[in-house]
């Protein structure tokens, strides 16, 4: 959101109530992804590359841990789920509602997404899919792309995955939100987000790759839909019930598919149906607490986090160009020199953060600011911002 996350108190903005909080939990889950990469493109881009490398078990264990970061992608995705069903009830019915609903996405989104898209593609200095398949990028396709050939294409623009299923959910909720009663709505999107697990159980048992799996988005819906139920929920003040339901749903689910013999072999498929879950719940309790008490200070923790969430579209989009780069020329040299996976690992983080925030700030002031401006100049009656994930 374009709101301060300092900001003491709730505004309005296009007559919906602004939440801080919710720009941490961004923060949050740009954090962990960012987090992710930086701790695991050492290994991919570099390390494994070394003559005669081997993996430890300290090591196998390290990078199985850090796959569990990449879950703040289903963060976002219960945001999104969120934050754009609640402008669409806000919306509903208003003259121009698809025209603003559009409108404010493509002006949020379009700009930064393509010309990240035409720099890739332009720049000699990364591993990339052919030119041939750029339609599939340019279309917000990418992720079925990965569905048809059956595997990740690119180190560089494999991420844009998630960015393609939030897109493709733009095109269809408007639709679903105007044209079902309000009333149906929690259990179109709670037959949404059970048939999305069930098909997720049934390509991983059926043998399907890992990356099919998690970026066909037909498999991935769950943890949108469980945001869009949080925004039925809060519109009644229910929020905090409904994020105690979600966590216990979580953790029942995570106990369930943990003892449960025929599913021991796919630890994947109890984090990825646990953890969107429990994200649900994180989400829906923080909505619960989500208005200020007077005098109250915000903690530094969440100050950070706040920022982060500000300029967390931009991140995403860089993080895997420059944590790619940053691996290719730090990880290996230093690992033969050191033998040290953390000191590898803190070398990263300490090259790229800076970094990533400082482009991301300078995108943010002299690129993406403009285009905002140009949204609420287009819309008579702006509609509230909400910033995309990512993934």
């Amino acid at each position: 959101m374009s709101v301060p996350a300092a900001a003491a108190a709730s505004v309005e903005e296009g007559g919906l109530r602004y939440i801080p909080a919710l720009d941490a939990l961004r923060g949050l889950a740009i954090a962990a992804v960012f987090i992710h990469h930086a701790l695991a493109f050492p290994f991919w881009a570099a390390i494994v590359r070394i003559p005669g490398f081997h993996f430890t078990p300290a090591q196998t264990l390290a990078v199985e841990v850090t796959e569990w970061l990449a879950s703040g992608v289903d963060l976002f995705f219960v945001l999104s789920g969120f934050l754009i069903t609640r402008i669409l009830f806000h919306t509903r019915g208003n003259a121009g509602y698809y025209r603003a609903f559009f409108i404010s996405r493509a002006c949020r989104i379009f700009p930064l997404y393509y010309l990240f898209l035409v720099l890739c593609f332009a720049l000699p200095f990364w591993q990339l899919p052919p030119l041939g398949d750029m339609p599939w990028y340019l279309t917000y396709l990418s992720n079925y792309l990965i569905f048809a050939r059956g595997s990740w294409q690119s180190p560089i623009l494999d991420h844009t995955w998630s960015l393609a299923i939030e897109e493709q959910f733009y095109w269809v909720w408007p639709v679903v939100i105007a044209l079902v009663p309000r009333r149906a709505i929690p259990y179109v999107a709670a037959l949404i987000a059970f048939g999305s697990i069930a098909l997720r159980f049934h390509l991983a048992l059926s043998g399907a790759g890992e990356a099919v799996v998690r970026t066909f988005t037909l498999s991935h819906l769950d943890g949108i839909m469980y945001g869009a139920l949080l925004a039925c929920a809060a519109s009644r003040r229910r929020a905090t019930q409904a994020g105690a339901a979600f966590a216990v749903a979580g953790l029942a689910v995570a106990v369930v598919l943990a003892v449960t013999p025929s599913l021991a072999a796919h630890p994947a498929l109890s984090w990825s149906t646990a953890l969107p879950l429990a994200f649900g719940g994180l989400v829906g309790l923080v909505l619960g607490r989500a208005e200020p008490q007077p005098g109250s200070a915000h903690s530094p923790l969440q100050v950070s986090l706040s920022f982060l969430g500000k300029y967390s579209y931009c991140i995403y989009l860089l993080q895997q160009p420059v944590l790619w780069t940053l691996a290719s020329f730090i990880a290996a040299p230093l690992y033969l020199s050191s033998g040290s996976l953390p000191l590898v690992w803190l070398a990263m983080l300490v090259a790229s953060v800076p970094l990533v925030i400082a482009l991301a700030m300078f995108s943010y002031r002299f690129y993406e600011a403009p285009w905002l401006r140009l949204k609420s100049r287009l819309l008579s009656e702006p509609i509230a911002h909400v910033a995309p994930r990512p993934g």
